[in-house]
C-alpha cells in the first residue's frame, strides 16, 4: 500500500480514462514487452487468419471497434497502440515510424503470428511500410493502407503525396505544429470533424481528442516530422505482385492516388470512402468493401 503506484494500477488508471471516452467500453486488453523499454498495449479478438491492425497518428487500437466487432468472426484480430499512444509505454526516444516498424515486427513475432494481414490507417501505414522494410513480406499474407500515400513529401505537385511543396502546405505545416505546441486539442476537434462525412456528437468528438490526447506532446511532434519526411514508396513498389494489396482511399486523394497506384503499383486494388475515417463513422461499407477483397485473398 503505502501510496505506491504500481505498473498494474498505472494500466487501471488508465484504462478507466479510456472508459469514459464517449461512454464506449473498454475492451479486456493485454500488455507484451517487445523490449527493455516498451510494452504494447493490444486488443486479441477471434480465430482464425491474423489480421494486425495499425492506428494513425496519436490514434488508439479503440478507433477500430467496429473492425474488431466485425472480422474477428472470420480473422484473429490484433489491435494495437504503436508506442507513445494510447496505453502503451511512452517512451523520450525512438519516436519515429521505422522504430514503429521494429516494434510492430517485435509484437509479431512476441505473439508467433504466421500469415499476417496487415491492415495500418493513416500514419499506421507507415508502421506497417516500415515493417515490410525491416522484415520483409515472407510472414504477410496482404497488405491493407487505409487512405495514407507512401511518401510524406513530394517535390511534384500532382504527386500522390501527404505534402507538396506549395507555400500554403509549408505554412500549414508550421501552423500545425505550432498548434501541437499550444492548442493540441482545438487541432484534434477539427481534425474530428474534417475527417468524418457526418457531424459527430460532442460525446463523439469528446471520444476521439481524449484518446488523442494520451500521446505526449512531444511524441506528437516527433511524428508528424517524421511523417512529413517518410518515403516508403519503394516498399510499395516491392509489394506489387508479389502478396495482395488493397489501397483504400478518401474522395480528396481520389484524383492523385488513382494515376499514381496505375503507374507504379498496378497489381494493387483499390476501393473509395468518403473521408479519411469513415472506416469508423460508416464502417458497414468500409467493412463490405475490405471483406471483399478478403474473399480473394490466399
Amino acid at each position: 500500500m503505502g501510496g505506491r503506484c504500481t505498473f498494474t494500477s498505472m494500466v487501471t488508471i488508465a484504462a478507466g480514462l479510456l472508459s469514459a471516452l464517449g461512454g464506449k467500453d473498454v475492451r479486456a486488453g493485454q500488455y507484451v514487452s517487445v523490449s527493455d523499454d516498451l510494452q504494447l498495449y493490444y486488443e486479441d479478438a477471434g480465430q482464425g487468419p491474423p489480421m494486425v491492425w495499425v492506428p494513425g497518428w496519436t490514434a488508439s487500437e479503440v478507433v477500430f471497434e467496429h473492425q474488431i466487432e466485425h472480422f474477428s468472426k472470420a480473422h484473429r484480430v490484433i489491435a494495437y497502440d504503436p508506442r507513445s499512444q494510447g496505453l502503451s509505454t511512452k517512451t523520450l526516444e525512438h519516436n519515429d515510424y521505422a522504430q514503429h516498424g521494429r516494434d510492430l515486427a517485435a509484437l509479431i513475432d512476441k505473439l508467433g503470428l504466421r500469415g499476417v494481414t496487415l491492415v495500418g490507417w493513416s500514419a499506421g501505414c507507415y508502421d506497417a511500410y516500415a515493417y515490410v522494410r525491416a522484415k520483409g513480406t515472407d510472414n504477410l499474407r496482404a497488405f491493407v493502407c487505409i487512405d495514407m500515400p507512401p511518401k510524406g513529401f513530394s517535390a511534384d505537385l500532382d504527386d500522390w503525396s501527404a505534402m507538396t511543396p506549395a507555400a500554403e502546405d509549408l505554412a500549414d505545416l508550421r501552423g500545425g505544429l505550432d498548434q501541437i505546441a499550444s492548442d493540441r486539442r482545438a487541432l484534434f476537434v477539427d481534425l474530428a470533424t474534417m475527417m468524418n462525412a457526418r457531424e459527430l456528437t460532442p460525446q463523439e468528438t469528446d471520444w476521439f481528442v481524449r484518446q488523442a490526447m494520451l500521446t505526449p506532446t512531444y511524441a506528437m511532434l516527433a511524428l508528424r516530422l517524421d511523417w512529413t519526411f517518410s518515403d516508403y514508396v519503394t516498399e510499395a513498389k516491392q509489394m506489387d505482385g508479389k502478396l495482395p494489396v488493397l489501397q483504400i482511399v478518401s474522395e480528396r486523394m481520389a484524383k492523385f492516388a488513382t494515376p499514381w497506384l496505375a503507374a507504379n503499383t498496378p497489381h494493387a486494388e483499390s476501393f473509395p470512402i468518403k473521408r479519411h475515417m469513415s472506416f469508423w463513422s460508416e464502417p458497414e461499407s468500409f467493412n463490405a468493401g475490405l471483406d471483399a477483397f478478403l474473399t480473394k485473398v490466399r
